[in-house]
């Protein structure tokens, strides 16, 4: 493997800053192609990181949104589950090992509730307590459920709307801190905001883009990068007034992971069509008047 080889199309200069969500929605997604295709077919990797990258010719798939009809249901991030999402949710579960385990006490608290909260402490507790038991090893691993997923990050909750809107908030909140700090477990920054402005400013100087096109250049061609080398290419000012190493280690290369990503794709394209329904609305409006 050779090592610390300078490519000749590499230009920092070049990252020019991405200011808007369709601009970084298609430099994400792109990479995330050339990334998985990597796998399967490193030749066509090659071929398309030609075009994509160094060319600067990449295929506009932000682009397609626009031809996407969607009404605001579609992407709304609260709703109820459908037919089909239920169909699903319950052949993942009657596949699960530790569902299965539940399924017979589980029928027994649904379909025969006098006989599972029976007259009799000690056995109304004993199995109470299985059940408890139970159900906290097959949902302890968070992580997992984090698989069941279409198109954003949807989660099958059962909500007891008698109850007063205060005491549904507190609920709600406490089981939303739960489930991010699953996601958090796999790597996945939890989001406590919209991505805009400050963010994309953010990517550009901690250099996200030419980091991972290095990074994915050098795999694709066997070529190892120290990291005093990659960050002098990522920043070659001379006499730069911070520590390019620290910063490749300790941000840059976590940002990557975060930012090229899966997820961040599916907020930017909720944001686009949450901001064109919005326009549409506005535009509507005005016509109407």
């Amino acid at each position: 493997m050779e090592k610390n080889i300078l490519p000749g199309w590499f230009c920092a200069d070049s990252y020019k800053p991405l200011k808007d969500e369709r601009s970084w929605l298609n430099a994400i997604v792109v990479r995330l192609w050339l990334r998985q295709l990597m796998t399967v077919d490193k030749k066509k990797a090659k071929e398309l990181f030609q075009l994509w990258v160094i060319e600067g010719q990449p295929e506009n798939f932000s682009g397609q949104l626009e031809k996407e009809p969607f009404e605001l249901l579609d992407i709304w991030p609260v709703r109820e589950m459908n037919c089909l999402e239920v169909a699903l949710l319950n052949k993942y579960m009657r596949g699960d090992a530790a569902i299965k385990e539940l399924e017979d006490q589980l029928y027994l608290r649904v379909n025969n509730p006098e006989a599972f909260f029976d007259k009799e402490p000690s056995q109304s507790i004993k199995e109470g307590e299985g059940l408890k038991k139970s159900v906290v090893s097959a949902v302890a691993d968070a992580d997992e459920i984090l698989n069941m997923r279409s198109e954003g990050m949807f989660y099958p909750i059962g909500i007891d709307i008698s109850q007063d809107d205060e005491t549904l908030k507190l609920a709600f909140e406490i089981w939303l801190r739960r489930i991010r700090e699953a996601w958090t477990r796999q790597g996945v920054k939890a989001p406590k905001k919209k991505i805009g402005s400050k963010e994309f400013a953010d990517w550009h100087t901690w250099s996200i883009l030419p980091c991972f096109d290095l990074t994915l250049w050098s795999e694709m061609n066997e070529i190892y990068y120290t990291d005093p080398y990659l960050s002098d290419l990522l920043w070659p000012e001379n006499n730069a007034p911070f520590d390019r190493v620290g910063r490749l280690r300790r941000t840059t290369r976590k940002l990557v992971n975060e930012v090229i990503h899966w997820n961040v794709v599916d907020r930017l394209k909720f944001q686009i069509k949450f901001g064109a329904l919005v326009e549409k609305k506005k535009q509507e409006k005005l016509a109407s008047k």
